[in-house]
């Protein structure tokens, strides 16, 4: 008989392996999503940017860390897309989305060209009925897409609500805080973010 604490081992153990035999069978040079974009499809230029994540300098560990991860931004309709990609030799692990340690790890800051400003749009606070450190594995070389609709369980900015008219500047970011779980199961920690991206109005995508 399992106990819960096991269950949620052989949980962890079993998503880790589906996804990192699936992401290593994703090649980036074979994502037809992102080599052949649809009409209408704005993709950002692949770009790495370090951010400070505790009020100091980053450490060692955070900087290879992040060098060894590629960010991008692209939007369709109103689906905002990030895809991330290992550019490094080993293999990296970054928490899943779908649980907390995850969920608010990816957000959108959107700049104003004529006045810099710069509004982020990021989740709301929620509570989890189940909850456990799951992350996804990505093979040197493989990468992973995630799609986001801004529905309710997103913030957005009031002084975003009256620039639907004008063009802005977008820019995706994955960043992931310090935690004991991320030491114990070496996890991705840190910031990258893609480079920023201008979409032309109308902005129906918020």
């Amino acid at each position: 008989m399992h106990t819960p604490c096991s269950k949620l081992v052989i949980y962890q153990t079993a998503r880790c392996l589906l996804s990192a035999l699936f992401c290593s069978q994703l090649s980036c040079q074979r994502d037809e999503f992102w080599s052949d974009p649809e009409p209408g499809v704005v993709r950002s230029t692949p770009d790495v940017e370090m951010t400070d994540c505790n009020g100091g300098g980053a450490t060692r560990e955070e900087v290879e860390a992040a060098a060894a991860l590629r960010l991008e931004f692209g939007i369709a309709a109103k689906r905002l897309d990030v895809r991330v990609t290992n550019v490094s030799k080993a293999e990296a692990r970054i928490w899943e989305w779908f649980m907390s340690w995850g969920y608010y790890q990816y957000r959108f800051h959107i700049k104003d060209p004529d006045s810099e400003n710069v509004f982020t749009i990021e989740r709301k606070p929620t509570d989890f009925v189940r909850n456990a450190p799951v992350f996804f594995t990505l093979a040197p070389g493989a990468c992973k897409k995630l799609s986001f609709e801004l529905n309710e369980s997103w913030t957005v900015p009031t002084g975003l609500l009256g620039m639907r008219g004008q063009a802005l500047l977008i820019q995706a970011e994955l960043l992931s805080e310090p935690c004991r779980e991320a030491t114990e199961e070496s996890v991705f920690v840190g910031s990258i973010r893609s480079e920023w991206v201008q979409i032309a109005p109308p902005q129906d995508w918020y």
